[in-house]
């Protein structure tokens, strides 16, 4: 049984949960298993960069590992969805007609 592997090109945006960490900071290794081939950010570019690299923002990464963990890496790399606003009332208001 073959193993499947892929490599993606993915950009670290605004706010998502890597942003502006270095890479041991983002445990991105540990949550999702990929492997960060190369980073480049603005003109620098860095091949098989080290744990002390940092994700800013626009930063772009070349990562590699099994389509999951290529998934859960650009997981990583969005910003998260806001949260949808609560339906009910809120805490410490009464409903309407209560």
């Amino acid at each position: 049984m073959a193993l499947g592997a892929e490599m993606e090109v993915l950009r670290v945006e605004e706010g998502s949960p890597v942003a502006g960490k270095s890479l041991q900071e983002s445990g991105l290794r540990r949550e999702s298993g990929a492997t960060i081939l190369a980073l480049r950010a603005g003109e620098r570019f860095a091949c098989n960069p080290s744990h002390e690299e940092r994700l800013e923002p626009g930063t772009v990464a070349m990562v590699f590992g099994t389509p999951e963990q290529v998934a859960a890496a650009a997981r990583l790399f969005r910003r998260p969805e806001d949260p949808q606003p609560d339906a009910g009332p809120s805490e410490g208001t009464a409903a309407p007609g209560a």
